[in-house]
């Protein structure tokens, strides 16, 4: 009985593997926070665009209420966080990187975040009809997914760039000095 070969896996494949899931997992740990946090400016913004005064206790409340919220975010954010942090991650590893793209994925994420909420509402009739609250909800939930996957993109690769450069040789001391 023959066997294939396992394809042996390479130190450089391995640290790519790993560079996708810590991607991906630091998106899922800081994503949904930050939707929160973007969430809760929104309706603020909302507020005050409406003529509504809001009072800096309020809003520092609101804040509040956000870092409060956070851990309920997960259950809302985590998928949303895991498709952009692997999609993102995906880019980063086989060098497509680009912020054009970036802005993309978060446009799609919040897109088909949006597209669930339509189809799928929260203790309403699926299908709604599509009006301006519906445009500023889907408005919304871009926003909610964009932001979280520009600032998870620029954290992760601040680290990347700190934590993945490949160590200096003795020979590259030598020349330095």
């Amino acid at each position: 009985m023959t066997t294939t070969p396992r394809r042996l896996v390479t130190p450089e494949r391995r640290q790519r593997e790993n560079r996708l899931i810590a991607t991906t997992l630091a998106f899922i740990a800081i994503g949904p926070p930050i939707g929160m946090l973007t969430l809760i400016s929104l309706i603020n913004t909302d507020e005050l665009l409406s003529g509504k005064s809001i009072g800096l206790i309020e809003l520092l409340m609101a804040l509040g209420d956000g870092f409060l919220y956070a851990p309920l975010s997960y259950l809302f954010g985590a998928i949303p966080a895991g498709i952009a942090g692997a999609l993102v991650g995906y880019l980063s590893i086989s060098d497509r990187f680009s912020w054009w793209l970036i802005l993309l994925i978060g446009f799609v994420v919040g897109c088909l975040f949006f597209a669930q909420y339509f189809l799928f509402p929260i203790g309403g009739p699926a299908g709604t009809k599509f009006n301006l609250a519906l445009a500023k909800l889907a408005a919304a939930h871009i926003a909610i997914c964009l932001v979280p996957t520009i600032l998870c993109t620029a954290i992760v690769r601040h680290y990347e760039r700190k934590w993945c450069r490949s160590p200096k040789t003795t020979a590259d001391m030598v020349h330095d000095h």
